[in-house]
């Protein structure tokens, strides 16, 4: 692919990765439930793609990978579910640098896959990766009762899930397009969590539902599309590069909007993370 062809999908991931930053926002500002949240997060692509797979015949996927896809679609409520706590718990860009621990999960699940020992560069990115998590935190207090601490093992959870999903979504991609991918990847939570939208329907304000839907469409549609899409068509290495951004606009996002603050022993903690997950997630594309 040629650099002006690189141009289009290079553009749509940064803005994919601005987008999804905003999740933490619609996650902390709403006064909605986390059964609702997740109603709008999976409830609308699903609502919104499903005529769209119904027309192409695969609501329910092809026979020989039907449980491939809706096994994606488990992982991700479990992912979700502990993406939210995370949220509500622990500051913004905390959570997000974590979420990008899952290249390193996804290096680990790569080894026992392939029943393989880990060589020493495996063990040394792995290290990293959970002191720059350390040093993230030297200034909090590492209590049982913190709520930062229960957030980031929310978002580790996660970015752990996440890291097992991975391989089911690039897989899907080669037979699926990006909308149906998308569809798969929400069905199962919506089928779960679309009755605490109507459960709970008069206890927020109509202003709140909108936003509930908007956070649907911009995280759960938006966000996705621009992934897989780019996904298909750059290079690993600048895909990789460029997904790192969604860190940076998390952090911005916190600092403007929620009034979060940066630390010294953060922004080194974060470098160490992006770092490590980059190299992690770099290793894992060359070796698959």
């Amino acid at each position: 692919m040629n650099n002006e062809s690189k141009i289009i999908p290079s553009m749509l991931l940064l803005t994919g990765a601005a987008v999804g930053a905003l999740s933490g926002l619609f996650i902390k500002a709403l006064p909605l439930s986390a059964a609702v949240l997740l109603g709008f997060r999976f409830g609308v692509p699903f609502i919104i793609l499903l005529p769209y797979v119904i027309k192409r015949k695969t609501c329910f996927g092809r026979k020989k990978d039907r449980l491939l896809l809706w096994s994606g679609g488990f992982l991700n409520v479990l992912r979700m579910v502990f993406y939210i706590i995370a949220f509500k718990l622990t500051a913004m860009g905390n959570a997000v640098v974590l979420l990008y621990l899952w290249p390193v999960f996804a290096l680990v699940t790569s080894a026992v896959k392939e029943k393989r020992i880990p060589d020493i560069r495996n063990i040394l990115i792995i290290l990293a990766a959970f002191s720059g998590v350390v040093v993230m935190n030297l200034h909090r207090e590492f209590s049982m009762t913190s709520s930062d601490l229960y957030g980031s093992l929310s978002m580790i959870l996660s970015a752990f899930i996440f890291s097992l999903a991975v391989f089911i979504y690039k897989k899907a991609l080669s037979g699926y397009s990006e909308g149906e991918v998308i569809y798969f990847q929400n069905s199962m939570g919506a089928l779960v969590m679309i009755p605490f939208l109507f459960a709970d329907k008069g206890v927020y304000q109509t202003a709140d539902l909108l936003l509930g839907g908007l956070y649907g469409i911009l995280v759960g549609i938006i966000t996705f599309l621009c992934f897989f899409y780019a996904l298909k068509r750059l290079p690993v290495f600048q895909y990789s590069i460029l997904t790192y951004s969604e860190i940076l606009f998390a952090v911005i996002f916190g600092i403007i909007f929620l009034g979060e603050s940066l630390a010294i022993n953060q922004v080194a903690g974060m470098i160490i993370v992006a770092f490590s997950s980059f190299t992690a997630q770099r290793m894992e594309r060359v070796n698959s």
